[in-house]
């Protein structure tokens, strides 16, 4: 390798006078060049990495957004925002992990292992400086082309990483670099980065990733990525011989080994359908999803449908909402950020699960629409429809995977909200009460004002007259608020065509909540309230006479009237 003197003097003026909070670059490379000098492997390596996480997080803020104390965490952010090439992210997580290797002491580090940080590190400066959009966007970092920032690299390494490079962003099947031999034997970042991009691109990398595990067998990454291949391939038992041993070290605290190792005991239940399977995924997403500190959303939204999967509704919908909201920060930031910055479909259809699975079910079924309408990739599509046919049957949606991605309807105006509550058991037929409801809603719905529908779809009058405005007006959307999980509300409906009915309705439904977890009165009675709570019209089929029980027609009613409702009575008789 050459000496690179006083790189400082060559630098531009942007690159010299950097400084980030109390970050500030020249030190660092000038402390750089010292430590590669002497030799010192572990110390350049550690510059190199804090370079990277400088460099990111002010990547992260110059974006507008607030940057993550973890390097992993703001490279998510980079990269979920498409501002970062494929091939720059790969360099950059394998400086992240050289970073941790030498911190952590997980393995003996060598010359080519500095020599190849220092590549690693001069790519992020080359794209922080060069490329990115937000960035100084220099012609070069250097004063004089030929005069690197960063201490000058093997020919040999850059050269191979110039064609993995070409490779990943190739379209079609492009042919695979052959890394020299001498790689497999020095160290294992390069042939694990090759391997990376080979299974992004759907290729086989288990003869790579044999060669590179016969000089390296405990290499973390190699044996995550070991153990990512044999799940697609279906070898799921091997994958788990190979990822397990990770996990009984550091490896549930990385995020990546987790993810990987819960998405094989998934496929595990799949295809045995063994509870405990689905367990132990459950439980690796879940811890994950807390050790990433909410920042790793894939880790959340599996937690929540593993979860949903077990009948857990309520902590399904706390981790979908905490994904949701993580996945519509990271939307408002390519809004805000423009310059044909994109979300990727992986991370858009991230947050169409999130959206079914916390129940905003008209603007789930929104986003996939338009996912779906850009033709996805036939791989994406058979992933994306197989977790929604489980999520749909699990809430209990009477929705065909196919059908389901629709556009949203127009609906404008601000909403008018009409609940509706009544008795269960009525008298055969209350057509005139029906009736006297119908025209309430047209006297009183304002016209600029788009109408809801608000019902906790109990038997009855709650049902009859939720159907009754649907048909009458077709514009109109249907709210469900929920006492009970779907499958628990079932067992009070005591025949097969009520539990369709319910179903049915249900499966319409444009938004669905839930009341907070209480004894079944309770919740009865917690449903009632908050029916009233939100609707500016409450339309009721009662009898007049007093509540025989908790959450009783004749509650909501006094405690709609409470609150300033504006309430109608349809007088019904029971049998």
């Amino acid at each position: 390798m050459e000496d690179s003197g006083d790189a400082l003097h060559h630098l531009a003026d942007e690159v010299r006078s950097f400084r980030f909070g109390a970050y500030a670059l020249a030190p660092d490379l000038v402390r750089l060049g010292e430590v590669h000098r002497t030799g010192a492997v572990e110390a350049t390596i550690l510059y190199c990495a804090r370079i990277l996480e400088g460099l990111s997080a002010a990547s992260v803020t110059v974006l507008g957004d607030a940057p993550s104390d973890q390097v992993f965490g703001n490279l998510l952010h980079l990269q979920q925002l498409n501002v970062v090439p494929r091939a720059t992210l790969y360099w950059a997580h394998a400086l992240r992990r050289l970073g941790n290797e030498t911190r952590h002491l997980l393995r003996r580090l060598d010359a080519v292992d500095a020599e190849l940080a220092l590549l690693f590190a001069e790519r992020w400066l080359e794209w922080y400086f060069q490329t990115f959009r937000r960035g100084p966007s220099l012609p070069r970092i250097a004063a004089l082309e030929e005069q690197g920032a960063v201490p000058r690299v093997d020919a040999s390494l850059r050269a191979f990483t110039a064609l993995v490079e070409e490779f990943a962003a190739a379209e079609g099947s492009p042919a695979v670099p052959e890394p020299p031999a001498l790689l497999f034997r020095l160290s294992p970042t390069l042939p694990a980065v090759l391997a990376e991009a080979l299974l992004d691109k759907n290729r086989e990398a288990r003869p790579l990733l044999d060669r590179a595990l016969a000089s390296f067998p405990e290499d973390v990454r190699l044996r995550q990525l070991m153990g990512l291949a044999l799940s697609r391939a279906g070898e799921l038992e091997q994958a788990l011989a190979w990822l397990e041993p990770l996990a009984a070290g550091r490896g549930l605290q990385d995020p990546e080994t987790a993810g990987i190792l819960a998405g094989v005991t998934k496929r595990l239940w799949d295809r045995t359908k063994e509870r405990s399977w689905l367990e132990k995924s459950r439980g690796m997403y879940r811890e994950a999803w807390k050790r990433s500190a909410s920042s790793v959303p894939y880790l959340g939204i599996n937690a929540a449908a593993t979860s949903l999967w077990l009948g857990d509704g309520v902590a399904s919908r706390r981790w979908a909402a905490e994904s949701r909201e993580v996945m519509l920060t990271r939307q408002r930031a390519v809004a805000r950020v423009g310059e044909g910055t994109t979300m990727g479909v992986w991370d858009r259809l991230t947050l169409a699960e999130a959206l079914l699975l916390s129940g905003e079910i008209e603007a789930s079924r929104a986003l996939f629409a338009a996912i779906f309408s850009e033709k996805p990739a036939e791989g994406v599509r058979q992933v994306a429809f197989a977790q929604l046919e489980r999520n749909l049957g699990a809430l209990r949606l009477d929705i065909a995977p196919e059908a389901f991605p629709a556009p949203a309807p127009v609906r404008e105006g601000e909403p008018f909200v009409v609940g509706v509550v009544g008795h269960r058991e009525l008298a055969p037929d209350p057509v005139e009460a029906v009736q006297d409801a119908l025209r309430e809603v047209a006297g009183a719905h304002p016209a600029p004002r788009r109408l809801v529908v608000l019902s906790s779809l109990a038997e009855g009058a709650d049902r009859l007259l939720a159907a009754a405005i649907l048909r009458a007006d077709p514009t109109a959307s249907l709210q469900v608020i929920l006492p009970l999980e779907p499958d628990d509300y079932m067992a009070d409906f005591p025949t097969d065509p009520s539990k369709r009915e319910f179903r049915t309705l249900l499966a319409r439904a444009a938004r669905i909540r839930f009341t907070e977890a209480a004894p079944r009165p309770e919740a009865y009675a917690r449903a009632g309230r908050a029916v009233a709570d939100g609707c500016d019209l409450l339309l009721a089929l009662w009898d007049g006479e007093g509540a025989r029980g908790p959450g009783g027609t004749a509650e909501t009613v006094a405690y709609a009237r409470e609150q300033g409702r504006a309430v109608r009575i349809l007088p019904v008789r029971r049998p």
